[in-house]
């Protein structure tokens, strides 16, 4: 019975290296539909942070806001660090990939991908936004940044 559970500890441990890829993972998401002409009624924004260990520890900080129903507030266009949530870096990113696939949305590109380095203040991240509208109108534009293996 030992043998059957070293065997599975060392397979356990190669499986987890054979897998150490770099991804994406998902940063921002922000979802529109069934507003008004005045703005909308429902207004959420969540937060979160996600501490991976891939093949290094790393926090990554994640903003989800969704705007929903007839109503008269605004949807908001770009993340706003709160207490310290975000590093300026992050903010910059996650607003300079959210933007563009708004302004993708505003000009009825209803569908895209968009991939980018970006590089600023000697920081450097891959970044890919996308934007969709389906077919009843709702509008997601989705960010996400490139984990890279070390």
């Amino acid at each position: 019975m030992k043998k059957l559970k070293i065997v599975t500890l060392i397979g356990a441990m190669l499986f987890t290296t054979i897998n150490a890829d770099a991804f994406y993972m998902k940063v921002v998401s922000r979802t529109t539909h069934d507003g008004g002409p005045n703005g909308y009624s429902d207004v959420t924004e969540e937060r979160g942070t996600f501490f991976i260990y891939y093949p290094f520890f790393m926090a990554v900080r994640t903003v989800s806001i969704n705007c929903e129903n007839p109503g008269w507030e605004p949807c908001p266009a770009s993340i706003v660090s709160q207490n310290n949530d975000l590093t300026p870096f992050e903010t910059y990113c996650y607003n300079f990939m959210t933007s563009y696939g708004l302004t993708q949305l505003d000009e009825d590109n209803s569908n895209g991908i968009y991939t980018t380095t970006i590089n600023q203040g000697g920081n450097s991240g891959q970044y890919k936004v996308e934007w969709t509208t389906d077919e009843s109108g709702v509008e997601t534009v989705d960010v996400y940044r490139w984990i890279p293996e070390e």
